[in-house]
């Protein structure tokens, strides 16, 4: 079925968005921790 194909398609573009987000502000936080300026 298109439509609940579709929606994992989405769910799934949805979890990667958020992982890369939640990673991004981890890895922001463990720098600051850590004091490493770019």
């Amino acid at each position: 079925d298109f439509g609940s194909g579709a929606a994992l398609v989405v769910v799934t573009f949805l979890i990667l968005i958020a992982v890369v987000a939640i990673a991004g502000l981890y890895v922001s936080k463990l720098r600051t921790a850590t004091g490493v300026e770019e």
